[in-house]
């Protein structure tokens, strides 16, 4: 997701109660509130720019569809060359958001939906200097914008002729529909459920440096033979032969993912305590191309151009630019499925000192096949033609991964309020699995229950 104007807030649960309830995330649980829509209309609309040329439009609108029911819908939309400029839009995209919430006499039922289309460069090493702790700028190459992206190197051609479009990025396609459901069923009783589901694709092209800048004489040097011509792949222009060049890998990784998620608990409040026993499922999926690798020699500079090398005995080091195919490819498809059952009391010993405690069952189970490589393959069965000659390979045979675990975990912890907005917590445990924690300090006071009970 993309922050925007649809976001209320943002809240957190470190530690303990973390890796107890929803998903049983041992370092942090975040919880991204919506706007949702109140008895009157309202809206908002916002353009933005930036001083390197991105544009950016943020919309937002809610109110009432009924006497119990309302809505709230928003979204963006921008597009930018990014900070480091590509030279094309590389920084472009948007998400609409939106939810209607229904209450009753007992409870509400809310449904969410979002789409999510956007993406940005992968922004990836660049050349610098180093002497000891000091960096300075290589030559050519500006230490706050530089980047390999430009418009030569947009577009590559990969050994096995499929394309590599940098213009893609790093982002996702996604669609997300949620619903949640909290009903009272008496005074001291509740019960509620959240379910979530998601499709869609997160891509990633990228350019990844191999190695620091070099010389052409170096690379020829590498196959036992001098420069025979240097020239640029766009016109055939020669190249100075003392060009610092740098070889930089078209990387491409697809990713087709789904998932469901189901959480529902009970929670009982009685004589200060506040009990909650819950199920979590999760059922997700995984489908991964990745094809790694893929060098271009390229000009150690800002926006570079591409190059072709020939050796001085007539053997080609680079097809368009490329020096070498894949290194590595990935062609795999993965399921899991997770269910965990918990129990947790919040103890509201005293108006100031609060305990709680929890413990967790969780079983986690994978299930994958996987395409496995040949590798130092000659493509053309042609040794002259050096780009070519070590390439990975995908195989027809496969691997499987058939993997199931299930642990559990506990945590205990205490807080005294000492203000309404400072507390101390004197000892707070956790332990996922054998591993265990000790956490000690002062922090602001959080009802736990609330931003469960709160949870989008």
């Amino acid at each position: 997701m993309r922050f925007d104007e649809t976001v209320e807030r943002v809240e957190a649960v470190r530690g303990g109660p973390a890796q107890v309830f929803s998903n049983g995330q041992v370092g942090l649980t975040v919880n991204v509130i919506e706007k949702k829509g109140g008895d009157e209309f309202a809206g908002k609309a916002k353009i933005s720019f930036t001083d390197f040329g991105e544009r950016r439009f943020d919309g937002f609108v809610s109110g009432p569809i009924s006497e119990n029911t309302t809505f709230a819908f928003g979204g963006f939309y921008r597009a930018s060359d990014g900070l480091r400029d590509a030279q094309f839009t590389a920084e472009e995209g948007g998400q609409i958001s939106g939810n209607i919430e229904h209450k009753f006499e007992r409870g509400k039922v809310l449904f969410t939906a979002r789409y999510l289309n956007d993406h940005g460069a992968w922004l990836l090493p660049i050349p610098v200097v180093t002497d000891g702790s000091n960096i300075s700028e290589f030559d050519g190459f500006p230490l706050g914008t530089g980047t390999f992206n430009s418009n030569e190197t947009r577009l590559t051609i990969l050994n096995d002729g499929t394309q590599v479009d940098q213009s893609q990025g790093r982002g996702a396609n996604v669609t997300q529909l949620g619903l949640n459901f909290d009903y009272d069923l008496t005074d001291s009783l509740s019960f509620t459920n959240k379910a979530g589901y998601l499709k869609g694709s997160a891509n990633t092209r990228g350019l990844v440096p191999n190695a620091p800048p070099t010389t052409a004489g170096a690379i020829a040097a590498g196959f036992g033979s001098t420069v025979g011509a240097l020239t640029y792949r766009s016109d055939g222009a020669a190249a100075a032969a003392d060009t610092p060049v740098i070889e930089v890998g078209a990387w491409r990784v697809d990713k087709d993912i789904e998932s469901f998620t189901n959480e529902t608990t009970l929670s009982y409040k009685a004589g200060g305590h506040t009990v909650s026993a819950g199920v979590y499922f999760a059922d997700f999926s995984s489908r991964d191309k990745w094809n790694l690798g893929n060098f271009l020699l390229l000009e150690a500079q800002n926006n570079p151009r591409v190059l072709n090398l020939t050796l001085a005995d007539g053997r080609p080091v680079t097809r368009d630019g490329l020096t070498r195919g894949s290194f590595f490819n990935v062609n795999a498809d993965y399921d899991g499925t997770d269910w965990a059952f918990y129990l947790a009391d919040e103890w509201q010993v005293t108006d100031q000192l609060r305990v709680d405690a929890g413990i967790r069952w969780q079983r986690h189970k994978i299930d994958a096949t996987l395409e496995n490589n040949d590798f130092g393959v000659d493509t053309d069965n042609d040794p002259d033609t050096l780009y070519n000659n070590g390439d990975a390979v995908l195989n027809g045979t496969f691997s499987t991964i058939d993997y199931a675990a299930d642990a559990p975990s506990w945590t205990v912890g205490a807080n005294y309020a000492l203000t309404d907005d400072l507390g101390v917590l004197p000892a707070t445990a956790a332990a996922t699995a054998s591993r265990s924690s000790m956490i000690c300090g002062m922090g602001s006071t959080l009802s736990r229950a609330s931003i469960r009970s709160r949870r989008a």
